[in-house]
């Protein structure tokens, strides 16, 4: 013999009467609709009622807001750095580069160095012509950031992946 629950937002799920606890719990759900449960009975079914409302919105919620983080960032080109600053452009690159080698199947450090030495070349081509002031001041900016991009690329890396379910 079981009886059948369910609760709004809740998968149904079936119990067996003879087990002490669960018959209890079914004698309470019985009588909460008939509004004769003792004051301490209904508080244990407002916690029941409360976990599973805590489940339901803690499952929606982490997929809601991994789908609203889980956006493909704006595309970066050279254009872009010499509209905004030589950290700012690496950052959007970086960015972007880990955004398209999310699915690429190669480890996490290689992936971290290439993107790194890639967005860097980008933005210091994009800066000036060879033994331009510009381009040499920019070259030594991104030289002295360069264990922030490695750590920036990391985390943009791991993003990108764990949204592709990776």
């Amino acid at each position: 013999m079981t009886a059948q629950f369910s609760f709004p937002g809740c998968v149904p799920f079936a119990v067996n009467p003879l087990i002490p606890r669960f018959r209890y719990l079914l004698v309470q759900v019985k009588d909460s609709k008939e509004g004769n449960v003792p004051k301490e009975q209904r508080s244990e079914l407002r916690g029941i009622w409360s976990a599973c409302l805590a489940l339901v919105l803690l499952l929606l919620g982490a997929s809601v807001a991994q789908a609203q983080d889980c956006v493909a960032p704006p595309s970066w080109s050279e254009a872009d750095a010499r509209q905004s600053g030589p950290e700012a452009a690496v950052e959007a690159c970086l960015k972007a580069q880990a955004w398209q080698i999310r699915n690429r199947n190669i480890p996490t450090e290689s992936a971290v160095g290439g993107i790194v030495s890639q967005c860097e070349v980008r933005v210091t081509f994009a800066a000036g012509p060879v033994g331009s002031a510009s381009r040499t001041r920019v070259q030594q900016l991104l030289d002295a950031n360069d264990g922030v991009a490695l750590g920036e690329a990391a985390g943009d890396v791991t993003w990108a992946r764990r949204c592709a379910g990776r």
